[in-house]
């Protein structure tokens, strides 16, 4: 396993995520500079794309929730939440 994130926290009620295998560019945003890598989401609300894996600032979504509905109600608003990010990648 190259990286193991655990997280327990209240998140609030907006969008939130741990972005992983951050990248920075110099030149991004005329200049000012730009990050960007994976990031696992946490939008609570009518959206509820919880665990998705959303690229942040290239390729959008790698892992959409299409692929696993019953996280959308992983999300406890008001709450602690438990969260693990395990990243795995050969070099």
């Amino acid at each position: 396993m190259n990286l193991l994130i655990i997280t327990n926290g209240g998140y609030g009620k907006g969008a939130s995520g741990v972005q992983t295998r951050s990248h920075f560019d110099a030149s991004g945003k005329n200049g000012t500079g730009l990050v960007y890598g994976s990031q696992a989401k946490m939008i609570p609300g009518n959206r509820k794309w919880n665990g998705g894996i959303y690229d942040d600032g290239r390729r959008k979504w790698l892992y959409p929730l299409s692929l696993n509905p019953g996280a959308h109600n992983a999300y406890r608003s008001d709450e602690f939440n438990h969260r693990k990010i395990a990243a795995n990648q050969k070099f």
